[in-house]
């Protein structure tokens, strides 16, 4: 598409300049095309071409900042009618900030003359579904060289978004197969000492609790009560660690990521793997800034290269042999290395070992990863987070794996300042008894806590007076807190952002939506009184 010339001689095929003159004053509020009038050297034939190509096409003006033109593969992508971009712009059909942003930084670019790469965005449809559009656009000049529009064009990957998901979650399973037996063992041992205790607690306690038991059955008593604290932690924090990787990344997400906290949440995971193999040496750099990333995914890498270290070394000869795991800041950016002392990789490997469904022998017999995607996809992912993943065969043995990423200012962090609302009256709804006995027990004294058992009795509570927070279980047994969440917002809107969700599932697609469009928080079971004074605190979900 080019660009309409300063004194009137030639013109594009497609969409010649501003298709309205300079003085034809603001844009009309639903013209379905421009008008063969306005664009004379435009011919309706060409019209006629672009309203049927398979992408999105559209132009936008530099003077005054607005959209000049769409073709009607705009309706045919989003089901939204032209004369509604034409009133509202592109912004209104955006689904989410960070694509407002991408989408006005990438005009603002193009419009000072930049070439601005693809950009994958994700709209709203007018049945509300989202599809991911993948968007390019690019400066307009003049005869003179000037830049008068900017134009652009999307086509729809959401089919290749949704295939990409599926690929990712593959790999996760597979990796999660593998590591399934050490994240037995990492919760079977705390789960089978914490029975044991308990017993001994129980047998115990008489004694205790009525004065006649010595000094000495005292201290032990003390001595495994917290031995057992420490197994149900133990437990907890491994289950946690398996949340993270388990969570389905959405692609486009991103938040500012702790590396260092991943590192070890991945190492948590893979130590099983790891011993028996080599040595495990790490050497992460406290100080890193923070990354810009999706957790999830990033999580997914780290694990990636971990098994692929383990697994190109051999069994029963770990004194021998090490993986070792960096981290280090590097100006603008953060590097993780992930090194072994293997047997290397062969050179005509080499070019083939980020290609889908390609696997590196294994010293174990089971491959790199278990499908052949792990690395693959591994660089797919850091490739989408802006960084590099580049790996040195070793001449003299060995591998090591550099994943390199953008940092993100901290003081461009999102921070949320102390919520100064005083809580007082707590509603709990939750069908679990001896979990919301558990809950009311740690709030009492505190605050003034009522219990439901289901949403009919959360409404009855909620029609009876009012609340500060309500701590809401997502599995109810009578109706999902989730719908509970919709009709109690319906006739009190004002009640959105005190509710908390309760679950055990993070996972949900429905909470995940809902949360985010309400900004109401999350508490994942389980969770321990801390967590839970601050969940009642705040006022919006963690980002």
């Amino acid at each position: 598409m080019g660009g309409r010339e300063e004194d009137g001689a030639g013109a594009s095929a497609a969409v010649a300049g501003d298709v309205r003159a300079p003085d034809a004053g603001p844009a009309p509020s639903a013209p379905s095309a421009p008008s063969p009038a306005d664009t004379p050297r435009l011919e309706p034939l060409h019209f006629t071409l672009l309203d049927h190509l398979p992408v999105i096409v559209f132009r936008h003006g530099i003077e005054r900042a607005r959209l000049i033109f769409v073709n009607r593969a705009w309706e045919r992508v989003l089901g939204r009618p032209v004369e509604e971009a034409y009133a509202q712009g592109l912004d209104p059909a955006l689904a989410d900030d960070r694509s407002r942003e991408a989408l006005r930084d990438a005009l603002a670019r193009a419009g000072a003359g930049e070439e601005v790469p693809w950009h994958d965005l994700v709209f709203v449809r007018r049945d509300g579904s989202r599809v991911t559009v993948r968007v390019m656009v690019y400066p307009v000049r003049d005869a003179s060289g000037r830049v008068e529009a900017v134009e652009g064009i999307g086509r729809d990957v959401q089919a290749e978004v949704d295939a990409r998901h599926k690929l990712v979650q593959t790999d996760r399973l597979a990796a999660i197969g593998q590591l399934a037996a050490g994240v037995a063992h990492e919760i079977n041992n705390p789960a089978a000492f914490v029975a044991l205790n308990l017993q001994h607690l129980a047998r115990t306690f008489p004694q205790v609790r009525d004065g006649v038991a010595d000094a000495a059955t005292v201290a032990r008593f003390a001595q495994t009560l917290e031995e057992t604290a420490a197994g149900v932690r133990r437990i907890v924090a491994t289950v946690d660690e398996l949340k993270l990787f388990a969570r389905i990344p959405e692609g486009a997400y991103s938040t500012p990521v702790d590396v260092n906290r991943l590192i070890r949440s991945a190492l948590a995971l893979t130590r099983s793997e790891i011993r028996g193999r080599a040595r495990l040496v790490t050497e992460l750099d406290e100080q890193l800034p923070l990354l810009p990333a999706d957790p999830a995914l990033l999580g997914q890498v780290c694990v990636n290269l971990l098994l692929h270290a383990a697994q190109s070394l051999p069994r029963g000869d770990a004194e021998r042999n090490e993986v070792r795991v960096e981290t280090r800041a590097g100006g603008d950016h953060v590097q993780i290395r992930v090194s072994d002392t293997g047997a290397g990789i062969a050179p005509e490997t080499l070019p083939r070992l980020f290609d889908p469904f390609f696997s590196t022998p294994s010293v174990g017999g089971t491959g790199s990863g278990g499908t052949g995607l792990g690395l693959a996809i591994s660089a797919d992912a850091v490739r989408r987070m802006g960084g590099t993943l580049e790996v040195d065969g070793g001449a003299h043995g060995g591998t090591r794996f550099t994943v390199t990423l953008p940092v993100i200012d901290v003081a461009q962090a999102e921070t949320r300042p102390p919520s100064a609302a005083t809580i007082e009256r707590v509603v709990i709804v939750e069908d679990e008894p001896a979990l919301a006995e558990a809950m009311a027990r740690q709030l009492e004294g505190r605050f003034e806590v009522a219990i439901a058992r289901d949403a009919a009795g959360a409404l009855r509570a909620l029609e009876a007076r009012d609340f500060d927070r309500i701590l809401c279980d997502v599995g109810l047994p009578d109706t999902p807190g989730t719908t509970l969440f919709d009709r109690v917002i319906d006739h009190r809107p004002d009640l959105a952002t005190r509710f908390v969700f309760v679950t055990g599932d993070p996972l949900d697609p429905m909470l995940e939506a809902l949360t985010a469009a309400h900004g109401v928080r999350v508490l994942e079971k389980p969770f321990d009184p801390s967590e839970l004074e601050d969940v009642l605190r705040g006022s919006a979900r963690d980002a």
